[in-house]
């Protein structure tokens, strides 16, 4: 995925029943010599997401493709303890038997890294769609 270094996370959108979650992200340096259009993020058929410390206003690191089995493998104790309430979805009672379910649905593993505000992962099956607004009207 390319880098979304800097720009400012200005809103997230999760639709549930479409198993979408939705980044806008906003360059917002009016000085800048070379402004940047609004871009959208879109993570389609969504395993599970976790999103946490949003600050209103929100400036991106990264947004990485990360190792699967590593995410769940430092999550198992989590992914455990919160099982009990439905959560992760994709939670299978094991790290075994989740990776294999992941895995066989071909699911990949997002961070989404910020120098400030909200961070946190989404895991869904198909590589995020990036859309460009060259409109910055809105």
């Amino acid at each position: 995925m390319r880098s979304f270094h800097d720009y400012h996370l200005v809103a997230y959108r999760v639709d549930g029943e479409r198993r979408e979650l939705t980044l806008e992200l906003a360059w917002l340096y009016p000085d800048d010599p070379s402004p940047r259009p609004r871009e959208t993020v879109t993570f389609r058929q969504v395993e599970g997401y976790f999103l946490e410390h949003d600050l209103g206003v929100n400036i991106v690191y990264s947004i990485e493709e990360v190792n699967i089995e590593e995410h769940i493998f430092s999550h198992a104790l989590s992914f455990e303890e919160q099982s009990r309430w439905g959560w992760p979805l994709y939670w299978k009672g094991t790290v075994e038997n989740t990776l294999e379910h992941l895995k066989g649905v071909g699911a990949k593993c997002f961070l989404l890294s910020t120098s400030y505000g909200l961070t946190g992962w989404v895991v869904c099956r198909e590589v995020p769609q990036v859309h460009t607004k060259e409109d910055q009207s809105d």
